[in-house]
């Protein structure tokens, strides 16, 4: 959880590029060099309600919360493998998923007015290895930021889905849960959660 007295997190919540920084400092060693988030396959997700603000990060690599801005949030982390051990085809989750619904012209990523952006998602989760029973959106909105004053904006408008679905195929789902879903993943997009769904 981002500490409200913060100005790093305060900054950050501002600017999706300086989140991008912030989190692959506290993932990305230098050693990983210029490819580091793809490297650590480091994905994450800023939830926001009411009262805080609570970063969610997800990678490879064991992160360092000494590398963070003095003063940033309280940290806590929680190995996958557990979760990971118990994800096999035929298990049922509940999942999350904030991503930009684009489709491609040419090499240009577009929204089509007025497309549904559930469509993006629903066709999609079966390459995914997910059958999808429940989905919808429980929001929409934008991640804007700048790398410097200078520089042009960074905008990415976004859907998060919420839903239930069964793993089809344990490779690919893993595949889409290590690495992340669609476009803008350094900013926050992409991130794919889920958790075992109890049956009564």
């Amino acid at each position: 959880m981002l500490n409200p007295r913060s100005r790093a997190a305060a900054r950050d919540v501002r600017n999706a590029h300086k989140l991008h920084q912030t989190v692959l400092s506290l993932t990305c060693p230098p050693e990983l060099g210029d490819n580091a988030r793809q490297t650590s396959a480091t994905l994450h997700r800023l939830e926001t309600t009411r009262d805080n603000h609570v970063l969610l990060v997800q990678s490879l690599t064991q992160p360092d919360p000494e590398r963070l801005p003095s003063n940033y949030g309280a940290v806590a982390t929680k190995p996958m493998d557990n979760l990971v051990g118990q994800l096999d085809t035929g298990v049922r989750v509940r999942y999350r998923l904030r991503a930009t619904p684009v489709r491609y012209n040419g090499h240009k990523p577009i929204i089509q007015p007025g497309e549904d952006p559930l469509d993006w998602w629903t066709q999609r989760a079966p390459s995914r290895g997910l059958e999808l029973h429940t989905t919808h959106i429980t929001h929409t909105g934008t991640i804007t930021g700048r790398k410097n004053p200078d520089a042009p904006r960074i905008v990415h408008r976004y859907a998060q889905y919420e839903g239930t679905a069964t793993i089809t195929d344990r490779d690919t789902a893993l595949q889409a849960i290590t690495h992340g879903i669609g476009r803008g993943r350094a900013y926050g997009l992409g991130l794919l959660s889920v958790a075992l769904l109890k049956t009564e």
